[in-house]
């Protein structure tokens, strides 16, 4: 069975991490639709302007320059490696945790996407010998 990969991070100053997404969801809702794809969003960009480089964008925002990634794997792997091994400030504490996938009769089971960025795909792998050794069945 697939599973969710979940990454806490508590101690992180959640107001400004708020405001930074608040302020990013209004330019979105603000952005006149594109006539030719009304339900669309109009200055959506896969490299640059996606929920991933927003996510990105947010933590970079509050000062951690070395979260980075541009697909949504390739950001998880960054800001686990990062929070999980790099980081050394004693208020902000990390961890990670699986979940069960939900499967619902709707939609098909998620695939996992492969890790784009060879830095990132070194980092998963010190994350599955050190952090989740018990994992190395459900990664590629």
């Amino acid at each position: 069975m697939r599973t969710i990969h979940v990454l806490s991070i508590t101690g992180l100053d959640e107001a400004k991490l708020s405001q930074f997404f608040l302020g990013e969801l209004k330019k979105i809702r603000s952005t006149p639709p594109d006539p030719k794809e009304p339900g669309k969003y109009r200055d959506f960009h896969i490299l640059t302007r996606s929920c991933a480089t927003i996510i990105r964008d947010g933590f970079q925002a509050l000062g951690f320059a070395n979260v980075r990634g541009v697909f949504p794997r390739d950001l998880f792997v960054s800001m686990a490696y990062f929070f999980l091994k790099q980081l050394r400030q004693p208020n902000i504490q990390a961890s990670l945790h699986t979940l069960p996938q939900l499967i619902v009769p709707e939609a098909a089971p998620s695939a996992m996407p492969p890790l784009l960025n060879p830095r990132n795909r070194f980092r998963f792998r010190t994350l599955r010998k050190n952090i989740m050794p018990d994992t190395s069945g459900i990664y590629g």
